[in-house]
C-alpha cells in the first residue's frame, strides 16, 4: 500500500469536485447518484484511513437505503475539510512538480496518469492549455502513453523554452 502522503494526494485528486456532486444529487433527490458516490467514499475513507468520514458514509448509506437523506449534509461538511486540509497540506504542487508527476505517471504506464489529465483538463489553473490537456488526455485513454509522453514532453521543452 502505498504510504499515507500518496494515499491523500490521490485522494485529493480524486475527490475535490465530490462535495459539489453530492450537493448536486442531493438536491435532485438522486439516490443511486448519491449511493454511487458514497460508497466510493466510503472505501476511499477506510483505505485513507480517516474514520470521521468512513462513518459519515456509512450513515448517510444506511439512511438512503431507508430512503431519508438526512445524514448526507454530514459527509459533505466532513468531506470539505478533509479535503481543505488535505490541499494545504499535500495537493499545492507547482506547475513544474504536477507536469513531472503526469510524466512520471505516463511512464510507468499507470492508470492514475488519466485521472490527472481529466483533472487538468477541468482546472482553471493547469499548467496545460485546455487543448494540450485534451490532446494527452486523448492519447491516454486510447492507452497511447508512448504518444502522451512525447506529447508532453514537447509541451514541457516548449514551456521551459518560453520561461528563459
Amino acid at each position: 500500500m502505498p504510504p499515507i502522503e500518496q494515499r491523500l494526494k490521490a485522494f485529493y485528486w480524486q475527490h475535490k469536485d465530490s462535495p459539489k456532486t453530492l450537493e448536486s444529487a442531493l438536491a435532485q433527490s438522486d439516490q443511486a447518484a448519491l449511493f454511487a458516490l458514497l460508497h466510493a467514499l466510503k472505501g476511499a475513507a477506510a483505505i485513507l484511513p480517516h474514520p470521521r468520514l468512513h462513518e459519515a458514509c456509512s450513515k448517510a448509506i444506511e439512511s438512503i437505503d431507508c430512503i431519508e437523506l438526512e445524514n448526507v449534509p454530514d459527509v459533505i461538511v466532513t468531506l470539505r475539510l478533509l479535503l481543505e486540509d488535505t490541499r494545504r497540506q499535500y495537493a499545492e504542487l507547482n506547475e513544474e512538480q504536477l507536469l513531472s508527476r503526469l510524466a512520471r505517471l505516463i511512464q510507468q504506464h499507470n492508470l492514475e496518469a488519466l485521472q490527472l489529465s481529466a483533472t487538468m483538463m477541468k482546472q482553471d489553473q493547469s499548467p496545460l492549455s485546455a487543448n494540450e490537456a485534451e490532446t494527452i488526455h486523448s492519447c491516454l485513454k486510447r492507452f497511447d502513453f508512448s504518444q502522451a509522453a512525447r506529447y508532453l514532453e514537447e509541451v514541457m521543452t516548449s514551456s521551459s523554452r518560453k520561461r528563459t
